[in-house]
């Protein structure tokens, strides 16, 4: 375990990449976190937050906490939200905000929609407080640099009551610090592109399945994909498993209080080889809509 927290410092202390989407599972509850597009798509003033914690026994493993706010105005062709994060791996966090924007053409029973949405993020590594081997390493000591980065993103969403697609790049700049340096470095080789695909199937009045697929392309890395299907009982209960490729496997659960509170949990089995050194990861969301207009059996559930 002090082996992979020495690997984690080491990279942080050479170069760190900010600003990158942050791994999620509840994305399947909160389009909002991957695709600024999907700003609106509730119809109604909704509000979510989620906790991820990942690798859960290993020092310094990740963590992220979402909260969102959207809703479309009274002119419903336009929709406005906002997004607070946190990220915290090892000695470094990072917490943001971001705007976004919607606008959404109707289609008949569909909508086209085009988001953009745009912040900063402030990221700070404590380097004093990593444990080293030689007292007071230069390397380390006294270090506790800030940033204030900037950033922007785009994306497309289609849907209707039985199907939606989206594609969207959530950070166009890749900022890239420098060592311990007060450096950064402005790029635009390094982004996340989302492609998303989901429906609806009716099996019968209490049984509905929901298979849907999100693909992960980084300019530096293999692609990775989620596939992910969910059982939806009663218009209630959800229960659903994933696979996301090289990585794990992972059970969602839904749960739809009314037509406006839901709470969803998924628990990840890590594949990799770090499996043998964590007990996988776990995420918890809630979700209110207020003044909610449509009933529960609506796509607003992708």
């Amino acid at each position: 375990m002090k082996v992979i927290l020495f690997i984690l410092c080491l990279v942080f202390a050479c170069g760190l990449k900010a600003q990158h989407t942050s791994l999620t599972t509840q994305y399947m509850f909160n389009n909002l976190v991957v695709n600024p597009a999907y700003t609106g798509a509730m119809n109604a003033f909704t509000c979510s937050a989620s906790h991820r914690s990942q690798w859960l026994g290993l020092d310094g493993a990740p963590e992220t906490q979402n909260f969102t706010l959207h809703s479309p105005l009274k002119n419903e062709n336009i929709a406005l939200g906002l997004m607070f994060f946190r990220d915290a791996i090892g000695v470094t966090k990072q917490n943001g905000i971001y705007l976004s924007y919607a606008y959404r053409i109707k289609m008949n029973n569909s909508r086209l929609c085009f988001g953009l949405t745009g912040g900063a993020s402030f990221l700070k590594s404590s380097f004093n407080q990593v444990s080293t081997v030689q007292a007071n390493d230069p390397s380390f000591s006294g270090l506790s640099p800030t940033y204030i980065l900037p950033n922007a993103g785009f994306g497309i969403y289609f849907y209707n009551r039985l199907f939606f697609t989206g594609l969207s790049l959530p950070f166009f700049m890749a900022n890239k610090i420098i060592g311990n340096s007060s450096q950064v470095e402005y790029g635009y080789d390094n982004f996340n592109l989302h492609a998303q695909m989901g429906f609806y199937l009716k099996l019968g009045t209490d049984f509905t399945i929901k298979p849907s697929a999100l693909l992960r392309v980084n300019m530096r890395k293999a692609p990775q994909a989620d596939f992910n299907l969910i059982a939806l009982l009663w218009n209630k209960i959800g229960i659903g498993v994933s696979y996301r490729t090289e990585d794990a496997i992972i059970f969602p659960v839904q749960f739809h209080v009314n037509d406006q509170f839901m709470i969803g949990y998924s628990y990840d089995m890590t594949l990799s080889p770090l499996k043998n050194y964590q007990f996988g990861s776990h995420e918890l969301m809630i979700r209110y809509c207020f003044l909610q207009t449509v009933n529960a059996v609506n796509p607003r559930l992708f």
